[in-house]
């Protein structure tokens, strides 16, 4: 890809703590595959506590970020309801972030809370689009939707994998897989490891993706009770 103007750095990181011998993509739910949405549309925000609520103890809004069918950034800050859906006034077609941005006595988000589709019972949508985990405030999700606008080279990888019970170490794989324009998913990079954190550093212009590209990274542990990470590491540049 040719390269225009430096915007900024961009970093994605993910986290799964029960990752076993089914692949899933890095992100806190453990999800085997995400639902991506096939058209824009509004979805709906809620939490598993009825504490997260604009009167509550835990989370009170939150950042919702992704972009539209036309790959335009949006976001948007939604008060929370508890366990009960609260809708987007925006449209979107790929949730890649949320974020809480206020909260009550406790400071974070006391439940689990949900993005995603169809009926929702006790702050769970049957469909499950990003989720923040208790206590994180944040979204651990390793997959993204890159903008118009913008060509995202990447230049760095870390990745962790450790197991949380047992003392047989895990090996673990590691996959970055990419689609373009909703085509099938393609292979871009594959590692293995056993028990242990690695910094890959990637040379300029080796993996790039360009405006509406999903990229997710997808790990599998030789065996149960196994703690994943990783980390991705981005400079975007002006197409």
């Amino acid at each position: 890809m040719t390269k225009g103007y430096f915007i900024k750095p961009f970093n994605k990181f993910g986290f799964i703590g029960d990752l076993g011998t089914d692949e899933k993509v890095v992100s806190a739910g453990s999800q085997e595959n995400i639902p991506y949405l096939t058209v824009q549309s509004v979805v709906k925000i809620s939490s598993t506590s009825v504490n997260d609520d604009a009167l509550g103890s835990g989370a009170l809004t939150v950042l919702v970020s992704g972009v539209d069918a036309l790959f335009n950034e949006i976001s948007e800050v939604v008060t929370l309801d508890g366990q009960t859906e609260v809708l987007t006034v925006l449209e979107v077609y790929r949730i890649y972030r949320m974020q809480v941005m206020s909260a009550g006595a406790t400071g974070s988000n006391e439940g689990i809370i949900h993005c995603g589709t169809g009926t929702v019972a006790s702050g769970i949508p049957a469909v499950k689009l990003i989720q923040i985990a208790v206590n994180d405030n944040q979204t651990l999700a390793a997959f993204w939707t890159a903008p118009i606008g913008a060509n995202a080279d990447l230049r760095q990888i870390v990745v962790s994998g450790a197991r949380t019970a047992g003392t047989v170490q895990a090996l673990v794989t590691f996959r970055l897989m990419v689609r373009e324009n909703n085509g099938i998913w393609t292979l871009k990079w594959k590692h293995l490891m056993v028990s242990n954190t690695i910094i890959l550093p990637i040379p300029k212009g080796a993996i790039e993706f360009g405006p509406g590209t999903d990229w997710e990274m997808r790990a599998v542990s030789g065996i149960s009770a196994t703690a994943v990470s990783v980390d991705l590491q981005f400079e975007l540049y002006q197409v």
